[in-house]
């Protein structure tokens, strides 16, 4: 017995130096730790006693003093309702702001009263250009024929019109001709003048800019300033093409849409979120209202004419479909409700059906 324990044994040392080596090549101590130099973990304090000794009774009273907040935390909170409260209070001063501005618009005002931040010749060159260029053109908007029925006009043919035939051909030459910041804030709505002999572009912006741009006309004159002292060169001051004007055509609000006279192109239809449609005519550079909700929140969302030019249809945020016709007093206009009010009530866009309109 003695002889098979010595081997036993011997077997058993054999295999645990064999181990040993195993672990120590792999980097690893033979309790299973490996050998990095990982620095120990603090010892955790441990919670002193009171001297008193003796655990305290759950029949005590629960202290009712409010407890310690991480002031960190606290801060946070403390920043975010000053944010809320100070967010609703500048939406609220800019309703304020709306208001007071569409009090102090006038239902009838002369161009050069409208245009902000221009030189008074800018402001001649404005009218000259408007009264001169842009009036005295004919250039009355096409509409489809009436002749066509609906069956006709809906009808599958195996040829393809004419009509897309030659946009198709416009489209293959079209390149970018001119580039220009046409307003100073977002924009809202844009309309090209139909008038063929130039290009210009009527932009609206998100505070009731007009912004003004014949966009292949010649630029207007720099006036070198002798006391620029910015190192900027003068070629690269300003890398718009054409020519800008601006004038604050509404309140302070955003202009929704814009729609050019479709009698002769010598006037322009715009509505806004100040609850007005306006009417600005090129030849007399008078800007007339037109339309106006008497409450404050009936925002005029968008709007479309008749060709005749003498009707308009307008949507609001509420829901609602007005019907105006320029002709006739402010007590005979009339508005349907299409949509329930609510937060989804907004009506967004509409469009006339110019050939069935009547």
């Amino acid at each position: 017995m003695d002889d098979e324990d010595n081997d036993y044994e011997i077997e058993r040392q054999r295999i645990i130096a064999e181990n040993r080596l195993l672990l120590s090549n792999l980097g690893l101590d033979p309790s299973g730790a490996a050998h990095l130099n990982f620095p120990k973990p603090p010892p955790k304090a441990k919670p002193a006693h009171p001297s008193g000794g003796g655990r305290k009774r759950k029949s005590e009273a629960a202290d009712v003093a409010p407890r310690r907040r991480s002031g960190r935390i606290a801060g946070l909170e403390a920043e975010g309702e000053e944010l809320a409260v100070k967010v609703e209070e500048e939406r609220k001063a800019m309703e304020a702001i709306r208001v007071i501005n569409r009090k102090e618009r006038e239902q009838r005002m002369e161009l050069g009263k409208m245009v902000e931040d221009e030189s008074e010749e800018e402001v001649r060159d404005l009218e000259t250009y408007l009264q001169n260029t842009i009036a005295p053109l004919s250039n009355p908007r096409k509409y489809p024929s009436t002749s066509t029925s609906s069956s006709e006009a809906y009808a599958e043919k195996d040829t393809q019109p004419a009509e897309l035939a030659r946009l198709k051909d416009a489209f293959r030459g079209m390149s970018l001709r001119a580039n220009a910041k046409v307003t100073s804030e977002r924009v809202f709505s844009m309309v090209v003048h139909p008038e063929k002999s130039k290009t210009v572009v009527l932009v609206g912006d998100k505070y009731g800019g007009l912004g003004i741009w014949d966009a292949l006309g010649p630029a207007a004159e720099q006036v070198k300033d002798e006391d620029d002292t910015s190192g900027i060169k003068e070629e690269d001051q300003d890398e718009s093409e054409g020519r800008v004007w601006r004038v604050q055509a509404h309140a302070r609000n955003s202009i929704t849409a814009m729609k050019v006279d479709p009698v002769n192109g010598s006037g322009l239809f715009s509505s806004s979120y100040d609850c007005s449609l306006r009417h600005l005519d090129f030849s007399t550079l008078i800007s007339s209202e037109l339309f106006a909700f008497t409450d404050e929140d009936m925002l005029v969302t968008h709007f479309d004419l008749v060709p005749s030019g003498q009707e308009a249809w307008i949507a609001d945020k509420n829901g609602g479909i007005s019907h105006c016709d320029f002709r006739e007093g402010k007590g005979s206009r009339r508005r349907w409700v299409v949509q329930e009010e609510g937060r989804a009530a907004k009506l967004g866009g509409m469009s006339v059906n110019r050939a069935y309109c009547n």
